[in-house]
């Protein structure tokens, strides 16, 4: 699955562990992490031993970070609420309208 979020065209990718994306080297990871985004790689893992509705929510929140480095707005000092959801919105938008099998995964309200 991908989503277009801003420039970058992220690969999303559903694994028991998404920590393990990171390999031996990077410790600190809690193990029962739900999802992890890398924006240099533009990767998104979901954990898939949740239900299919916790996947939903955490690609939901995985996508808000890909979106958030792709908008600089975490260059940004302090910035507002309304700045931050009108930077947000479209790239949300945008990686929505721009692939089925994501929408398709998301909207799925068979859970």
């Amino acid at each position: 699955m991908k989503a277009d979020i801003g420039p970058y065209t992220y690969s999303i990718r559903f694994r028991k562990e998404p920590g393990k994306a990171l390999g031996k080297n990077k410790g600190g990871l809690p193990k029962d992490l739900y999802g992890l985004t890398i924006n240099g790689e533009q990767l998104i893992y979901i954990s898939n031993r949740h239900s299919k509705k916790v996947q939903q929510d955490t690609l939901v929140h995985e996508l808000l970070h890909a979106a958030w480095f792709a908008s600089g707005l975490g260059s940004l000092h302090h910035p507002s609420e309304e700045e931050t959801v009108s930077i947000l919105a479209p790239m949300v938008l945008q990686a929505l309208q721009s692939n089925q099998e994501l929408r398709d995964f998301l909207l799925d309200d068979q859970v």
